[in-house]
C-alpha cells in the first residue's frame, strides 16, 4: 500500500499530549548551546593542561622540536578528520530531512509535533557531535603513518611481483589502509543513522516505514559509495598480500598469485558493478536491484574469496609444495640476505701458512 506524502491529511481525533512553545524551545535551545560551549572549553583547557607539561618535560630532554612537529600533525588530522566528519554527516542528515518531510497524522497538537521535531533534531545534533570526534580522534592517532608517508623516501629496491619500490608497501599502503576503511565507517554509519532518521520521521508523521521514491534514491547513493569503498578495500588487499605473514614463506605464494589475487580482482569489479547497481536502482529495479547486488557480493565473498583460494592451496599446492613455492622461496632467501647485507659479503682465498 502506497502513502501519499505530499498532501495534508486530517487529523484523528485523540487526546492531545503535552506541547511546548517557540520561546521555551528557543530557551532549551540556548542552554544546551550554553552547556555544549562549557563542556568544550573544559575540554580544550584539560587537553592544553597535558600538552603544556609534555612540552616542557621534552624540552628539557632536548626533543621539543621533535614533540612540536608530532602534535602539529595530531592537530591537523583530528581538525581535517572531524571536519570532513561533520560536513558529511550534516550533509547527509540534511538531504534526509529534505526528502522526508511532509504532512503529520499523528492526533496531536503543534506544540507537541514541535516538542518531538526538536528531539529528533537534538539527536542529529548529539550524532554529529560525538561521532564527528571520534572520526577526528581516529585519524589523528595514525599521525605516524602520515608523517611518514610526508617524509617517505625511495628504498631503491622493487618488488620482484609487482614492480613497485618497497616504499608503497613499506609507508604508502599503510596509509591507503587507514584512509579506506576510514572513509567506509563513515559510510557505514551514514546509512545507520539515515535509515534510523527516516523511521523516526516517518513515525512523526504517523506512517509507516517504508521506501519512498526520494529516501530509495538517497540509500542508493550511499550504498552506491560504500561499494565503491569496499572495491578499493579489494584493490589494496591485492598489495598486502605481499605482506602476508602467512603460508610456507612471508608474502605472496603461490596461491596468492594464482588463486587470491585473481579473485581479489573479480570481487573488484563485483563491488564496482555493485556500485553501479545501487546509483541506478532509482531508475531500475529499485530496492530489488540493492538486494540482489550486494547478495551477490556476498556470496563471491563466501565462494570466490574463502573457498576458492583454500581448495586451489588444497589440491594445486599442497601435493607438491617445494616446487610450486620454489620461485617465492628464491625471492625469500634473497630478500633476507639483502636485509642483511650477506649478498654484499666477498669471498677471498687465503693462502695456508705452515704445516
Amino acid at each position: 500500500m502506497s502513502q501519499d506524502l505530499t498532501n495534508d491529511a486530517d487529523r484523528p481525533e485523540g487526546p492531545d499530549l503535552p506541547g511546548v512553545s517557540d520561546v521555551v524551545l528557543r530557551r532549551v535551545r540556548n542552554g544546551l548551546l550554553v552547556a555544549v560551549g562549557l563542556l568544550f572549553s573544559f575540554l580544550v583547557l584539560w587537553w592544553l593542561q597535558t600538552v603544556y607539561t609534555d612540552w616542557l618535560w621534552y624540552g628539557e630532554l632536548g626533543y621539543r622540536a621533535v614533540f612540536t612537529k608530532i602534535l602539529v600533525m595530531k592537530i591537523w588530522l583530528f581538525v581535517g578528520g572531524t571536519a570532513v566528519t561533520a560536513a558529511a554527516l550534516i550533509v547527509n542528515f540534511y538531504f534526509t530531512f529534505r526528502f522526508s518531510r511532509g504532512p503529520s497524522t499523528l492526533p496531536v497538537t503543534d506544540d507537541t509535533l514541535r516538542l518531538l521535531r526538536a528531539f529528533l533534531v537534538l539527536a542529529v545534533v548529539i550524532t554529529v557531535l560525538t561521532a564527528a570526534p571520534i572520526f577526528g580522534s581516529a585519524a589523528s592517532g595514525r599521525w605516524e603513518v602520515f608523517l611518514l608517508f610526508l617524509n617517505k623516501v625511495s628504498f631503491g629496491v622493487s618488488d620482484p611481483e609487482f614492480g613497485r619500490d618497497l616504499s608503497f608497501f613499506i609507508v604508502t599502503l599503510r596509509m591507503l589502509n587507514f584512509i579506506q576503511s576510514w572513509v567506509m565507517g563513515i559510510l557505514i554509519t551514514s546509512v545507520v543513522m539515515s535509515l534510523f532518521l527516516y523511521a523516526g520521521i516517518y513515525g512523526l508523521r504517523g506512517l509507516n516505514f517504508f521506501l519512498a521514491p526520494r529516501m530509495l534514491k538517497h540509500i542508493g547513493i550511499l550504498g552506491g559509495l560504500l561499494m565503491l569503498s569496499i572495491g578499493a578495500g579489494h584493490v589494496l588487499a591485492i598489495y598486502e598480500l605481499v605482506l602476508s605473514p602467512g603460508g610456507l614463506v612471508a608474502g605472496a605464494g603461490y596461491a596468492d598469485i594464482h588463486a587470491r589475487i585473481p579473485v581479489l580482482w573479480l570481487m573488484t569489479v563485483i563491488a564496482a558493478l555493485g556500485a553501479g547497481a545501487f546509483f541506478v536502482s532509482h531508475y531500475f529495479g529499485g530496492l530489488r536491484l540493492m538486494i540482489g547486488s550486494f547478495s551477490l557480493w556476498i556470496i563471491m565473498v563466501l565462494l570466490a574469496n574463502l573457498a576458492y583460494p583454500a581448495l586451489f592451496q588444497r589440491f594445486q599446492v599442497d601435493p607438491n609444495q617445494f616446487e610450486r613455492e620454489r620461485v617465492y622461496i628464491e625471492r625469500n632467501i634473497e630478500a633476507t640476505r639483502a636485509a642483511y647485507q650477506l649478498d654484499l659479503v666477498e669471498e677471498i682465498a687465503l693462502p695456508a701458512i705452515g704445516d
